[in-house]
Parts: structure tokens; C-alpha cells; sequence
């Protein structure tokens, strides 16, 4: 679900569960409020890795006039995105972007590589307003550390942020899609990923 609401505003979501057992079938259908966020879902999110599967986000038809997004992974059947929701974390904008589908852990590793990667995700994400302050989780290992994987941008103001959330979502960064969604200034500061 974090990952449809960092397209928009969901008016419905279903994930469909076998009757008999109550347990997922492994697809979704969803509504997004403003319909013209369909096909940009599906291009976003289609093929995206996630964990050790990928998904396969597809429009579906259902009924006569809705054209729906389906969503899934690649070995089940396929989820509608249209009945996805977007912004888990926060649905109206705040300072605070966060980025998944941007970097692996594995490639945080490595100091040089992870001061290579913070250089150039604050300099790409310099252009759309003032960072306040950059976060990239960096892994320890034998430790859990809260948010690997993902990155975290406080802009100054929430327009600022909110352009940059426009411009980067749906980019692909080492042949990944980008995924952008906002996150409360209090549970950035709370670490809470």
C-alpha cells in the first residue's frame, strides 16, 4: 500500500483473499480518486522488484467502463493497481520525502561508495529546494538499523518538497523506478521508518 499512495489519493482497495482459508491470493485491485494516476502507477510500478519477486501492475476491466489496474507478482495472479492506495505515511505533503526502490543495502556497504551515493542524492535533490537535512540508513552489521534501503530528504518548505516528490517519483535511479511518498516531520525525526 506504501507503495500505490506515493502515486495519489486511493478511492478503493481490495486484496483479494481466498474465501476458504482467509489467506492472500497474491493480487490486489485498486481505484485511484483521480484516474489520470492509472498509467502512470502501472508504468512505475510494473516489473518493480520486490523483495525476492517482481511485480506485474496491469489495468483490468472490470464491468463495463472502469479500466482498473491490476497488481501482483510475477508466479501468482496479477494485482489491479487502480485499487491500490498511495501515501501510507502521510497523505498530505510535508517537508519530509522519502524514497524507496532508490539503492540496496548491498550497495551501502562500502564507505566510499555510500559517500558517492549521499553526494549525489543531495546534489540531484538540491534542484527542487534547501535541504534541510539527508538521510541514507546506513547498515551495520549485526545491528538493525531502521529505514536501509530507503532515503530521506527534509526540505525547508513543503512546496519545496512537494516538487521534488513530482520530479522524482517515477525516475529510475540504476535501473530502478523510483518510488516518492511523504513522511511526518515527527517520524522522521523519531527515525521511525
Amino acid at each position: 500500500m506504501e507503495l500505490l499512495k506515493s502515486f495519489g489519493e486511493l478511492r478503493a482497495f481490495n486484496l483479494v483473499k481466498d474465501t476458504g482459508t482467509g489467506l492472500s491470493k497474491g493480487f490486489a485491485i485498486c481505484e485511484y480518486v483521480d484516474p489520470d494516476i492509472t498509467d502512470i502507477a502501472c508504468q512505475g510500478l510494473n516489473n518493480m522488484e520486490l523483495g525476492d519477486k517482481r511485480l506485474v501492475v496491469q489495468r483490468a476491466s472490470i464491468g463495463a467502463k472502469v479500466a482498473t489496474p491490476i497488481v501482483g507478482t510475477l508466479g501468482s495472479l496479477p494485482i489491479p493497481a487502480e485499487l491500490i492506495p498511495i501515501n501510507a505515511h502521510a497523505s498530505e505533503p510535508t517537508t519530509v520525502l522519502q524514497l524507496l526502490n532508490m539503492i540496496t543495502p548491498e550497495e551501502l556497504q562500502e564507505d566510499d561508495e555510500y559517500q558517492d551515493i549521499l553526494e549525489d542524492v543531495g546534489e540531484e535533490c538540491s534542484k527542487y529546494g534547501r535541504i534541510v537535512e539527508l538521510r541514507i540508513p546506513k547498515p551495520n552489521e549485526g545491528q538493525d538499523v531502521p529505514g536501509v534501503g530507503k532515503v530521506f530528504i527534509q526540505y525547508e518548505t513543503k512546496d519545496e518538497c512537494s516538487v521534488a516528490l513530482r520530479a522524482l517519483a517515477g525516475r529510475k535511479f540504476a535501473d530502478r523506478t523510483v518510488v516518492a511518498s511523504y513522511i511526518t516531520e515527527e517520524r522522521f525525526q523519531a527515525q521511525d521508518y
